[in-house]
């Protein structure tokens, strides 16, 4: 999908504008609770592990692509990546309320997520000239609720959590993997690279996106007690905007794909209802509260996306995308998830070394061999012939 670059007379408005349309992009259900989990797991360290490798992998996208589209041959990676950050968040409104809320009610919080799919889907129809702008008011809107909410709240966070440091040890290499490698998929990270008149605009991301984070934190003790006006009004205006920038990117697509995209992308809002019945029907059972939950639709990120990056798209030599590569692929991330399950859910974190190890081996062993077939050994080796 090629975006043609589009000149602009104030370059340095654009630039910031399309970076702080990736910092409101990039601001998913994980950046406005998974530093919640991690402090309470791990205290400031814990947040620090993930927030380093989020900041800098994104940043890193902006210089290290400069202006290039999308390829074409990952088009259903990149149009599924879309489609899940967008059933992400439809759980995430139901997860949230029953959080926030005296309610918790799934059937209030199904109702909101198809409230908040629907916005998304309305705001998608904004002309290109108008994304940055909104992107600022939203980002405004945000350092508002940080204003009102105070940095006092982040004196009070401990060092230390309730889990053993070891353990973030372990889970640390996951959150480089992730983050290192996600934005390669990110729809809305391509538009942004390529209508903006300058690469800048992801060290604006670099600059802003934090701000979301420590935002996060400076809220994450008032979550069971209740949450103010300006961190609900902060909560919903991310979220929509999010749902909109992918479901933008769906449905736009030229791609043979882009009707089975848009198909996903209408059905997204049921999945909130099994899910939200789930996650507060069970919440005696601490694996399938909504936080368990929660942490499971972080796999995609953690493992899914970054492993297909990682042997497809590059660092180095990526693998063909032939059936069988791709049918190796399904087994070993089928194959990985007990793992994940695990670590998550089950507290032990070393196991996702296992996965990890096993994705980079396989992706050293590819590049060996294609090294060796681009040279010319493996045929001399088979004929006897000196190449």
């Amino acid at each position: 999908m090629g975006i043609p670059i589009q000149g602009n007379p104030r370059p340095g408005p654009a630039t910031f504008g399309w970076g702080l349309f990736c910092a409101c992009s990039w601001t998913w259900g994980i950046a406005m609770y998974l530093p919640v989990v991690l402090l309470g797991r791990f205290g400031w360290p814990g947040f620090l592990a993930f927030a380093i490798p989020n900041v800098l992998g994104c940043t890193a996208f902006g210089y290290v692509l400069r202006r290039r589209a999308p390829a074409a041959e990952h088009r259903v990676a990149m149009t599924s990546f879309s489609a899940v950050v967008i059933a992400l968040h439809m759980f995430f409104v139901v997860f949230l309320l029953g959080v926030v809320s005296a309610l918790g009610s799934a059937a209030w919080g199904a109702v909101a997520a198809v409230a908040v799919f629907a916005a998304g889907l309305a705001l998608s129809r904004m002309p290109d000239r108008a994304w940055p702008l909104v992107a600022a008011v939203v980002y405004a809107g945000s350092v508002a609720a940080f204003f009102a909410v105070g940095v006092a709240p982040l004196a009070e966070l401990g060092f230390c959590g309730d889990s053993s440091w070891g353990d973030l040890v372990w889970l640390t290499p996951t959150f480089i993997f992730g983050f290192l490698l996600c934005p390669y998929l990110d729809l809305t990270f391509y538009r942004a690279l390529q209508r903006s008149p300058s690469r800048h605009a992801f060290g604006v991301f670099g600059l802003s996106f934090p701000v979301i984070l420590l935002l996060t934190c400076a809220y994450s003790r008032s979550l069971s007690e209740g949450l103010t006006v300006a961190v609900i009004g902060h909560l919903i205006a991310q979220t929509v905007f999010t749902v909109a920038a992918h479901a933008r990117e769906i449905r736009l697509s030229t791609w043979p794909v882009a009707a089975t995209g848009r198909r996903l992308l209408l059905l997204a809002p049921l999945a909130v209802v099994p899910l939200g019945l789930m996650a507060l029907a069970t919440a005696t059972d601490p694996a399938n509260t909504g936080e368990g939950i929660y942490l499971r639709f972080l796999v995609p990120s953690a493992l899914v996306f970054p492993a297909y990056v990682l042997l497809f798209m590059g660092p180095g030599r990526a693998l063909p995308l032939s059936r069988r590569n791709l049918t190796a692929f399904t087994v070993v991330m089928l194959a990985a998830l007990p793992f994940y399950e695990l670590a998550f859910i089950g507290d032990h974190a070393w196991l996702v070394v296992f996965p990890l190890g096993g994705l980079i081996g396989w992706k050293a062993v590819a590049q060996n061999m294609s090294g060796l077939a681009a040279s010319g050994l493996r045929p001399a080796a088979r004929t006897g012939q000196d190449h």
